[in-house]
């Protein structure tokens, strides 16, 4: 293959390289269109779109096996529900302070039962717990449920798949993934 053609490929790989990570899509309200980022923005639409305006929101834990990743979902979902201004959410203190209050583990992994109890001692009408999930090597899943606090009922249910780049995989491993490292790798496989 000549220099040429070889160049032609890098510059067509890089473009989509380019595409791939920083998202070709328009997503409106999105910091850097992250796949993670866009799974929080369509969850905080989704209980725009499905939760009675006005009520009073406890997100009571966000499950997964990376302490820093739960923390990283519950920071940004409460700040876009904030900012929404569609909902009055419960401070994260208060809800701390009510789970020491019940003796319940920090970690963010509350079952139902005692979810319920801390939403009804919060005041809140609905809350709002979920999973982060590995799905092989390659993916993540994003789960929320949205229940009653008075009823336990279910009220939503959203899954949203996220492909293991960007934030999700910087947290996730500790490394980054950029455009230009994918793109250093094509560089050097082209040329083998």
């Amino acid at each position: 293959m000549n220099k040429t053609i070889k160049l032609a490929v890098i510059v067509v790989a890089a473009s989509l390289t380019f595409c791939l990570l920083a998202g070709c899509q328009s997503s409106p309200k999105t910091k850097d269109n992250d796949e993670l980022d866009m799974a929080i923005y369509e969850v905080s639409q989704y209980l725009n779109m499905n939760v009675q305006r006005g009520t009073k929101i406890a997100i009571i834990s966000i499950k997964s096996d990376h302490q820093a990743l739960s923390e990283y979902v519950i920071n940004n979902l409460t700040e876009r529900i904030v900012n929404d201004r569609v909902f009055t959410v419960v401070e994260r203190a208060q809800l701390e302070t009510i789970r020491a209050e019940l003796n319940l583990n920090m970690s963010g992994d509350v079952d139902d039962d005692s979810a319920l109890r801390i939403g009804k001692m919060s005041g809140a009408q609905t809350m709002v717990m979920g999973s982060v999930t590995p799905i092989g090597s390659s993916s993540w899943q994003m789960s929320v449920r949205i229940l009653d606090v008075e009823s336990a009922e279910l009220l939503g249910f959203l899954n949203k798949n996220i492909r293991n780049t960007g934030k999700i995989n910087e947290i996730t491993t500790g490394k980054s993934t950029t455009a230009k490292e994918v793109l250093g790798g094509l560089i050097k496989r082209v040329y083998r």
